[in-house]
């Protein structure tokens, strides 16, 4: 397995090299002066290979000690303490972690090397899998232990505690990649996602819950999740350490999610956007013939559109409404029956669960799935035609597009709102119809905002390459910081002094403006932004 490891190590090396060699030699001036010898040896190749190795230091545990220090930092000196700052950390700590057990899943990552590795040099898919998540979880374990000593030494967290929490991280990235293999494995990757994402909304919601009305787990509790966790994992390690079809789920599962992988399904297709023609045929030829509209210009463009590819765009948003709805039903029926015959007294204040709203949204609002959808099954082909980028042209489409999103972004959203009407009416004592309308008012003002605040960046910072990979900084940069404004919100609401009425009317302001603002700003710069960018 090492030998596996360290030859896998050497090709991702050579084609990364090669890569930032591509790159220099796309620059307008210096590229010419750097020849092809440059790929086999040179003082660029040198160059190419320092950048490399200080890059590959740089990202082995640089991320995870960012992420811990900034979840540390935060549920330790920044959000209200729910009852001490431990607590406050161990509630954050152990949910985050529950979520990356589904999500971060080393097993099945999908990558270039990978691609050239197992499917193209034929190297052992078992051991190259296995090592290569086991240096990940490495990886992690070293920026994790970076972090933990200090805290543990400094801010006197309890190191049975630190323990427990490594072992839940370590231990469950295997019970992820071992429950994903087995789904994978019965060609149920479908129900995988949909079953993993409302796994997640249950942890997030009850992250919000608890820490909303301050009735943390006790630290024994934790400690049994992280018990729990880390059983399950060593357990799940010994099932894939035994597994034997590695190599038969590679290549069905590379080919499937890569798009460099799909030579082997269309072999007759010489662009990357014949390739994608040619596999999304198969699925939309047959409706072709079905689709009618009465609807003329930009309007029919995007029926045909969303008619062809109405699985794509509606299925997501119809498996999260039906979530939102079990999950809401669930916790209001809980909160009527705690408060009701158990007296548990769990009370929330209006303004704090508007306050979580931003949060809510940003994770359940789809433009992010819609905007890949419409650049991989439209864009990516009619971007190639100077009269699609022309103001007019873009304008209309976008807003034929903006009501399609808000669309479905409102069918989830409509849900929450009553859900979070039904909370209030269950564990509030603000039970006032204008309190009940700004709830369920925000819920609306914040699905229109965050659907136009997708599609704007879509088209402000197309994050697409010509190769059909994700690599303009701006986009994630511009997703993240939404991601932080939203979150701050929701752990500063006490410190806010806005009423729920207050709160619905600046949602609804801001959103008015945004859409103006948004429409100018399509308009005006998207004729020089909303393009390809070529593939480094």
């Amino acid at each position: 397995m090492l030998n596996t490891f360290l030859m896998a190590a050497r090709v991702r090396h050579t084609y990364k090299v090669n890569n930032i060699i591509h790159l220099l030699r796309s620059f307008p001036i210096i590229g010419k002066f750097i020849p092809y010898s440059e790929y086999q040896m040179g003082p660029i190749n040198v160059i190419a290979r320092i950048i490399y190795v200080i890059k590959a230091i740089s990202e082995f545990n640089f991320p995870s000690i960012l992420y811990l220090a900034a979840v540390f930092g935060t549920s330790w000196f920044i959000m209200p303490a729910m009852t001490t700052p431990e607590i406050n950390f161990a509630h954050t700590f152990t949910f985050l972690g529950l979520i990356g057990v589904v999500l971060n899943n080393y097993l099945f990552d999908v990558s270039e090397d990978r691609y050239y590795a197992i499917i193209l040099l034929r190297m052992n898919a078992r051991k190259y899998v296995l090592s290569d998540m086991l240096y990940n979880i490495i990886r992690q374990l070293s920026g994790y232990l970076l972090v933990f000593i200090p805290i543990i030494i400094f801010a006197k967290l309890n190191p049975v505690i630190a323990i427990g929490m490594i072992m839940m991280t370590v231990l469950g990235k295997f019970l992820g990649a071992y429950m994903k293999l087995v789904f994978v494995e019965k060609n149920l990757e479908g129900k995988y996602s949909a079953i993993s994402l409302g796994v997640i909304a249950v942890f997030v919601l009850l992250f919000i819950t608890l820490y909303s009305s301050r009735t943390p787990l006790p630290l024994w509790g934790y400690m049994a999740i992280y018990g729990i966790i880390s059983v399950l994992g060593i357990i799940s390690l010994n099932k894939l350490l035994k597994y034997e079809k590695y190599n038969e789920l590679c290549k069905i599962f590379l080919t499937e999610e890569k798009a460099v992988a799909k030579k082997e399904y269309v072999k007759n297709a010489n662009t990357e956007k014949e390739k994608i023609a040619a596999s999304n045929s198969l699925k939309t030829e047959e409706h072709t013939s079905l689709i009618t509209s009465k609807k003329t210009g930009y309007a029919f463009f995007n029926e045909v559109f969303e008619q062809r590819h109405s699985s794509i765009l509606r299925k997501r948003t119809s498996k999260i409404s039906i979530i939102i709805a079990i999950i809401s039903v669930i916790i209001i029926v809980a909160l009527y029956l705690l408060n009701g015959f158990v007296d548990a007294n769990i009370n929330f204040e209006p303004g704090g669960i508007l306050f979580m709203m931003p949060l809510l949204m940003y994770f359940v609002n789809t433009g992010e799935a819609l905007s890949s959808a419409m650049f991989f099954n439209c864009d990516s082909a009619m971007l190639s035609y100077n009269f699609y980028r022309k103001p007019n042209i873009i304008l209309g489409v976008f807003r034929q597009r903006l009501k399609m999103v808000v669309k479905l972004n409102l069918i989830p959203a409509t849900i929450i709102g009553f859900a979070l009407v039904g909370l209030v009416l269950v564990a509030s004592d603000s039970k006032e119809p204008m309190v009940l309308l700004s709830v369920f008012i925000t819920s609306i003002a914040l699905s229109i905002f965050f659907s136009v605040h997708r599609l704007v960046i879509y088209y402000l910072m197309q994050p697409y390459t010509e190769g059909l990979e994700k690599k303009r900084g701006g986009y994630t940069f511009a997703n993240g910081l939404t991601y932080l404004v939203s979150y701050s919100l929701m752990i500063n609401a006490d410190d806010i002094l806005l009423t729920p009425v207050e709160f619905a009317r600046i949602a609804i302001i801001f959103s008015v403006v945004y859409v103006i603002i948004a429409l100018a700003l399509v308009y005006k710069l998207a004729p020089k932004r909303f393009k390809i960018h070529k593939s480094s």
